[in-house]
Parts: structure tokens; C-alpha cells; sequence
């Protein structure tokens, strides 16, 4: 099973792609297929490609959003170019993961993306305004360009310090400030962590 890995920022778009298995999975001897970065979206973007443990390599080409990104990735992933036998098209790829930075108290762990899951990232914008919108329009971009057929999962940075207990993850302020403006400690960067 090979397995787009993606991460959208404002003006960028970080990917990876696994090639794995439950077994490799079980044995953490996933496979990094390739991995890369396309920087400055929205004019003359930087574009970086490593295949495996492989020299990087770095080229420009004139792309205006998300999902011009992502058709460009899966085209050179496709290509001769990238070196990755696995990939021929898009059919080789079978899923596609995405780091979504705030999952608020709706999502305690990852979650197969549906019409909920993405409402459920939308009312957590309040909470991370500067990256769920963004995060947001790489799952609408993965959609677009691979097709609604294709599973995607959203994995949340704040799910990993979910089970943290009330007393660790409330700040001393007024507790109706919590209650109406979730404010509260969440813990990030926990796909780093876990």
C-alpha cells in the first residue's frame, strides 16, 4: 500500500509517500518511497524532491494554488522523472494522510475523513486560524486530484495530549472562559511526540 503523506501550509505543500504494509507497519519498517517540499505556491514555486535516501533535487514551475501543488506531485510522482517505480499513476495511490495542527476537543485520535471530520476541522479554525484553513485545503486538494474514492485520514497534533487530565490542561483564568472559549491547554506537535 502506498500512502501519500501530506502536509499544507499557507504557501507550501510537504509530502512524503510510504510504501507499507500491517506488517510493516506492526515492525516500524514502513518504506519512505520519496519525500519533497513545493515552496512559494501561488507564483514561481521552489519545488524539492529526495527519492529514498537519494541526492535532492530542486526545480521551479509556475503554480497558483493547493491543488495545482498537489496535480504537480502526483504527476512527477507518476513520472519517469521521480524514480519511483511504485507510483505509475494515480491508482498507486491507495490513501493519503493528512497533519491537521487542531482537532479542539472534538478529535482525541486520528480519523478516517468524512463530511463530519471536515466540519469538525472547521469549527476547530477559531483555535489554530492560521493553519487548519490551510490543512483544510489540502484534504479539498487530495479530493480534487486523486478523487472522493480514495481514503484520507486527518492525524491531529493535539490528539496525542487528549487523554491529558482536567487539572494538567486547565489554566488558572476564570473556568467560564474555558467553557465558552475553549481555552484551555491542548499540547502540540504530537505526531512529533508520539
Amino acid at each position: 500500500m502506498n500512502v501519500l503523506v501530506l502536509n499544507a501550509g499557507s504557501s507550501s505543500l510537504k509530502f512524503q509517500v510510504v510504501s507499507t504494509d500491517p506488517e510493516r507497519i506492526e515492525q516500524e519498517r514502513d518504506d519512505r518511497l520519496c519525500r519533497g517540499q513545493v515552496e512559494r505556491i501561488g507564483g514561481e514555486a521552489i519545488v524539492t524532491v529526495q527519492r529514498g535516501d537519494g541526492p535532492r533535487q530542486m526545480f521551479t514551475a509556475p503554480i497558483r494554488n493547493a491543488s495545482a501543488a498537489l496535480d504537480y506531485v502526483v504527476r512527477w510522482l507518476a513520472s519517469d522523472a521521480s524514480g519511483v517505480a511504485e507510483i505509475r499513476g494515480l491508482g498507486d495511490i491507495h490513501a493519503v494522510g493528512h497533519r491537521v495542527v487542531h482537532g479542539g476537543e472534538l478529535f482525541s485520535e486520528s480519523a478516517l475523513i468524512d463530511d463530519a471530520v471536515l466540519k469538525g476541522i472547521e469549527d476547530c479554525i477559531d483555535l489554530a486560524p492560521l493553519h487548519n484553513p490551510n490543512n483544510l485545503r489540502g484534504i479539498r486538494a487530495a479530493r480534487e486530484v486523486l478523487g472522493p474514492g480514495v481514503p484520507q485520514v486527518a492525524v491531529f497534533d493535539t490528539a496525542f495530549h487528549a487523554s491529558m487530565p482536567e487539572h494538567a490542561y486547565l489554566y488558572a483564568v476564570p473556568y467560564h472562559l474555558h467553557r465558552r472559549h475553549h481555552i484551555r491547554r491542548y499540547g502540540f506537535h504530537g505526531t512529533s511526540h508520539r
